[in-house]
């Protein structure tokens, strides 16, 4: 009895899925399809704006941007809320090529994005990009050779009376790649400051370390330099300076006086370090005449001396005593 049963409920069942079966196959199709914009439909969720998306810029080879990059942008994303609340700013990482030849030196360069320039994860779109237009700076990199510039922490450090006389650098030239605009306007590449101290005293050699300018490459990184170092000598003149007649004993003895043709006075001229030379005076200077060989009364041309008294003329020198030649008159008293 239970198998007739089970036998009939087969044919029945047989008949009801073979008989319209392809009426039956579209509407159930149709069923599925409403159900499934019904629950897409309800299930979207409100645009979502991520903010601090990446934009990655691929550039042609030997072009820069003086921007250093492209500033990040802000999506508005649309789809399911499911999909959403899963993504990230990172997720949407856009990624730009340049073509060679699309811009024009000199002239910002105006990038405008599209949804397809984003990485867009599946089931979601992108409804608006802020902003939309960037501008960028591009231009080509170029290299050129520019002349090395020797700097110092601080010429005053160097003992009193020295100074720096000659400085090489080897090579004197450093090559320097960046972009245009600024390698144009490079004038020099300076060194790191080169340090000195009371203790020098005689030339020394150092090798520098340059200081790479901002936005580009040098070549070389460092250079030797020679620095000579000398002691600094100056001349002072002290004009008005009285002359000293010098007689001998003998002279005077012979009733034999002198007497100068001209002013009384004398420039003179001292060289020595210049430290010396600030504190010598006037009254440190002895201008004179040397009459001590004279014997006869007459008119004589006698070229002038000098010596200095009271200061440690170890290092000074008397230049020049001027007049050149003076004429004094010797006479014999009664």
């Amino acid at each position: 009895m239970g198998r007739k049963i089970i036998q009939e409920f087969g044919h029945w069942l047989r008949l009801a899925l073979t008989r319209d079966f392809l009426r039956k196959l579209l509407a159930l199709f149709l069923a599925l399809l409403l159900y499934g914009a019904v629950t897409y439909r309800f299930s979207r969720a409100e645009p979502l704006r991520l903010s601090g998306v990446p934009v990655e810029l691929q550039l042609p080879e030997g072009i820069v941007n003086l921007n250093g990059g492209v500033p990040p942008v802000t999506l508005v994303v649309t789809g399911s809320t499911r999909v959403l609340n899963s993504l990230s700013s990172r997720d949407f990482i856009g990624k730009v090529r340049i073509r060679e030849g699309s811009f024009m030196r000199g002239t910002p360069y105006r990038l405008k994005l599209s949804s397809r320039d984003f990485n867009v994860p599946p089931g979601v779109e992108i409804s608006d990009i802020e902003p939309r237009e960037l501008s960028l700076e591009l231009e080509p990199i170029v290299t050129r050779r520019v002349p090395i510039e020797v700097r110092f922490d601080s010429l005053d450090r160097l003992p009193r009376d020295y100074q720096l006389d000659r400085i090489i650098c080897v090579p004197d030239e450093v090559q320097v790649s960046g972009p245009e605009s600024l390698v144009s306007e490079l004038r020099t590449v300076k060194t790191q400051p080169i340090p000195l101290d009371r203790t020098v005293t005689d030339g020394f050699d150092y090798t520098a370390q340059l200081r790479t300018p901002d936005g580009m490459r040098i070549l070389p990184e460092r250079v030797a330099v020679r620095i000579e170092v000398v002691r600094k000598y100056a001349t002072r003149t002290f004009n008005g300076v009285p002359l000293r007649l010098l007689l001998s004993p003998e002279q005077r003895n012979a009733r034999l006086s002198a007497e100068l043709q001209g002013p009384p006075l004398a420039e003179v001229a001292v060289s020595g370090p210049e430290s010396q030379l600030s504190v010598l005076k006037s009254d440190n200077l002895r201008p004179y005449l040397d009459l001590s060989e004279l014997r006869e009364p007459g008119v004589f041309s006698i070229t002038p001396g000098c010596v200095l008294v009271g200061v440690d003329d170890s290092e000074l020198r008397i230049k020049t005593v001027r007049p050149e030649r003076i004429s004094v008159r010797i006479t014999r008293g009664k």
